[in-house]
This record gives structure tokens, C-alpha cells and sequence, in this order.
């Protein structure tokens, strides 16, 4: 036969405290699901635009290559001053 305690006040109290902390963890837990989430989604955006401004980059490189190429073409062998604005031959 089984043999039934009632607990005690005190008992009962930490019962429901432990639960009710139990409750806030994973009310916690769950909140910090959602940030991370969020987070993860900013930063998916973030990495998108560093990649388009990193192809922008390389067009621009490759614009300004082709322009020193066409300079060279010119002008012969040498340097771009672009604060003067002059081409300097070798």
C-alpha cells in the first residue's frame, strides 16, 4: 500500500517558486531565440550589401585599370598625378 505525505508550506512555496523560475528560463530562452534569429537575419543583410558594395569595388578597379591602360595608350609609360591632374611620362 501506498502511503500519501502532504507537504508542507513551506515545501509548497519552493514548488512554486522553482516553477515559476522554471517558467521565466524558459520564457528567457525562448526570447533570446527571437533575438538571435532577428540577428541573424540583420546580418544575412548585412553580408548581401557587403557583397554587392565588394562587386561595385572590383568594377570600379577594373574601370580604373582600363582607364590607366588607355592613358598609357596615349600618353606612353608613366604616372597619374590626380590631385594635379597630370599625366607624367617616363
Amino acid at each position: 500500500m501506498k502511503k500519501e505525505n502532504n507537504l508542507t508550506d513551506d515545501e509548497l512555496s519552493e514548488i512554486s517558486k522553482l516553477n515559476r523560475e522554471y517558467q521565466s528560463v524558459v520564457f528567457s530562452i525562448g526570447e533570446l531565440g527571437l533575438k538571435k534569429t532577428q540577428l541573424q537575419k540583420e546580418l544575412n543583410r548585412i553580408n548581401e550589401d557587403e557583397s554587392e558594395l565588394l562587386d561595385i569595388f572590383d568594377t570600379m578597379k577594373t574601370k580604373e585599370s582600363d582607364f590607366i591602360t588607355r592613358l598609357e595608350s596615349k600618353y606612353g609609360s608613366g604616372s597619374l598625378d590626380a590631385t594635379s591632374g597630370k599625366y607624367i611620362s617616363v
